[in-house]
């Protein structure tokens, strides 16, 4: 199996559209573009190839300033990617093990999306504690606010309150808004919530 490294943009994006599906925003290649185009790390695209054609792709991006690997388009926050959920293709198994050994030094991988588990079953999954089961709680929210200190609760009920008053409206899709709400992030304010096409942002 032969190794080659895509760093032509163009190029990064035509394998991006023709081995990736979308499944969340994170594997739109135009909403990392998004931030490539702010961060300007080098695309460096990590492709395996046999007599069948491309048997894996991991998309990568050298990071200059921390001189380390990282999935693209390299966004970096206190030393560390963010984006969640970053695609990767392989054709099998053993492809995959290949494409993992390929990765030059000093590659870092973080919040990795792989078809199955069972690829990594020796791997922790990271950073879940987020993620919320209804069904574990028997859809009831009398057990769901028992997981919180009454501190905790006092301060979350007041936070919904400030976002749900009379005085606020929530609107989705409008379009017309969008200048307002970009102008009112630049200005240095805290972060707004977008709502397009039935996500938030």
């Amino acid at each position: 199996m032969e190794k080659r490294v895509i760093t032509d943009l163009v190029e990064c994006m035509k394998l991006w559209h023709a081995l990736v599906r979308p499944k969340n925003i994170f594997d739109l290649w135009e909403f990392r573009l998004c931030f490539h185009r702010h961060f300007k790390n080098r695309p460096f695209f990590l492709i395996l190839e046999d007599k069948d054609g491309i048997a894996g792709m991991l998309p990568l991006s050298f990071v200059e300033d921390f001189d380390m690997f990282v999935f693209f388009p390299g966004e970096i926050w206190q030393g560390k990617t963010w984006l969640e959920r970053t695609p990767i293709y392989f054709r099998n198994e053993a492809s995959l093990h290949e494409l993992l050994w390929a990765c030059p030094e000093r590659t870092y991988l973080r919040y990795m999306e792989v078809q199955g588990d069972n690829y990594f079953a020796e791997l922790t999954v990271d950073e879940i504690g987020y993620v919320f089961y209804p069904e574990l709680i028997h859809f009831d929210m009398e057990q769901y606010w028992k997981r919180f200190s009454k501190k905790r609760y006092k301060d979350i009920i007041k936070t919904v309150s400030r976002v749900t008053g009379d005085s606020k409206a929530f609107y989705i899709n409008r379009l017309e808004d969008f200048d307002h709400l970009v102008a009112y992030r630049a200005g240095g304010a805290g972060y707004c919530y977008v709502i397009l096409l039935g996500h938030w942002y």
